[in-house]
């Protein structure tokens, strides 16, 4: 999904790669870890690999990036995938 590709990052520098901080941050609401410190134990665990996450990362930067992230790209995203379920 392109929304994955280009989430409308704000972040002026950033070594960690939004598309994985996005996936986690979509990962820990599926399984219903609200905190971002669950997502951060999530990311820091095993399980990582098996979660297509290539590097673990801390609380402090996923709220970094939420913070700066753009809602519209976002509903665009949604409003495109709920358009295609309509449509089938």
């Amino acid at each position: 999904m392109a929304y994955f590709r280009s989430p409308g990052d704000g972040r002026s520098s950033h070594k960690i790669p939004a598309k994985d901080l996005l996936w986690s941050f979509v990962l820990g609401t599926i399984l219903r870890q609200w905190a971002f410190l669950a997502i951060e134990a999530l990311v820091g665990s095993p399980a990582r690999r098996n979660l297509s996450v290539s590097q673990a990362f801390g609380d402090d930067a996923l709220g970094y990036f939420t913070e700066r992230l753009d809602p519209a790209p976002a509903r665009a995203a949604l409003a495109a995938v709920l358009h295609r379920a309509k449509a089938q």
